[in-house]
C-alpha cells in the first residue's frame, strides 16, 4: 500500500504533457494498484470508488495549489543559487510531507476497507506480498555484481533524464564515480521487507478492531526508516548522501540546453497543477 500511494501520489514523477491527463485517471490507477495485491468485491469496489472521488476532489481542491507554490520557489532557487546534498535532501523531506498529507487524508478509507476483507482476501494479500519479494530478490539480489551496477546506473538516469537530456561526457564519469561510492543494501532491504509484511499481516489479523487499524497502519503506510535495521538504516544513509551530491552537482554544472529543459519541465508541472485546481 505504501508504494501504490506514493506511485499514485507523487506527482512529480508523471511524464510531462500527460500529468493531467494522468492526474484525471487517478483513481483508475488506485484500483487498479489495488488489484494488484488483492481482489476485490463489487461492494468494496464501490465503497473504494466514492472515497477515492472524494479524496480526488480534496487532493485537487487543496494540494494542487500547494504544489504550485512549491515548484515556484523550487524554479526560484534554481535559478538564482548554487545547491548542494544537503539542500536536496531537506527538498526530498518537503516532497514527504507532501505525500504524506495525502495518506493521512487516505488512511481511514484504507483502514475500513481492510476491515471488510475476508479470510481468503488476506491470504490473497500475503501471497502477492511474498511473490513480489521473490521478483525482487531475482531482479535485485541474485544478480552479478555486474548487473547490478548497470541497473542502478539504469534506475537513475530514467528518473532524472527527463529533466537533464543526454549527458555530457563529464557527468558520464559522475554518474560512474557515483556508482563507484555506492553500497550494496539490497539484501538488508529483502529483509526489512519481510519485517514490513509481517506488520501488514499483523494488522490484517486485528481487522475487526478499526481503531487499532488506523494506529497499525502508520507503521505501514507512512514511509519512516527509524526502527529499520541500524547497518540498512547506515548504508541508505551512505547510499543517499553520495546521490544527493550527484545531483547537486549535475544541476549545478548543467549545459544551457539542460537548464532551458529542467525549467520548461517545471514550469509545465507548476501550469498544469494550476490548471487542473482551478477545472
Amino acid at each position: 500500500m505504501k508504494r501504490l500511494l506514493i506511485i499514485t501520489l507523487c506527482l512529480f514523477c508523471l511524464s510531462g504533457c500527460s500529468t493531467k491527463l494522468a492526474y484525471n485517471f487517478l483513481g483508475v490507477v488506485f484500483k487498479w494498484q489495488i488489484g494488484k495485491y488483492v481482489s476485490l468485491d463489487s461492494k468494496q469496489k464501490k465503497y473504494l470508488s466514492e472515497n477515492f472521488k472524494e479524496f480526488h476532489q480534496w487532493h485537487r481542491q487543496t494540494q494542487l495549489p500547494i504544489y504550485a507554490e512549491y515548484i515556484d520557489t523550487l524554479i526560484t532557487h534554481l535559478t538564482t543559487e548554487k545547491i548542494d546534498g544537503q539542500w536536496i535532501h531537506g527538498e526530498t523531506d518537503k516532497l514527504q510531507i507532501f505525500i504524506d498529507a495525502s495518506v493521512k487524508r487516505l488512511k481511514p478509507t484504507l483502514a475500513t476497507l481492510m476491515s471488510t476483507l475476508s479470510d481468503e482476501q488476506v491470504e490473497e494479500v500475503l501471497d502477492n506480498l511474498a511473490k513480489e519479494r521473490k521478483k525482487y530478490k531475482k531482479k535485485y539480489v541474485d544478480i552479478s555484481e555486474k548487473k547490478q551496477r548497470r541497473k542502478r546506473r539504469e534506475e537513475l538516469v530514467d528518473y532524472i533524464s527527463p529533466f537533464f537530456g543526454s549527458f555530457t561526457e563529464q557527468q558520464k564519469q559522475w554518474l560512474e564515480e557515483w556508482l563507484d561510492q555506492l553500497q550494496t543494501h539490497e539484501p538488508l532491504t529483502l529483509k526489512q521487507q519481510e519485517l514490513w509484511a509481517k506488520k501488514v499481516e499483523d494488522a490484517m489479523m486485528h481487522r475487526n478492531n478499526i481503531e487499532l487499524i488506523n494506529s497499525k497502519l502508520d507503521g505501514i503506510i507512512i514511509y519512516r526508516t527509524d526502527d529499520w535495521a541500524p547497518e540498512l538504516q547506515r548504508i541508505l544513509d551512505h547510499n543517499q548522501e553520495a546521490t544527493y551530491s550527484l545531483l547537486a552537482k549535475l544541476v549545478n554544472n548543467q549545459t544551457e540546453k539542460q537548464k532551458k529543459k529542467m525549467l520548461s519541465k517545471l514550469k509545465n508541472y507548476q501550469k498544469d497543477f494550476i490548471s487542473l485546481h482551478e477545472d
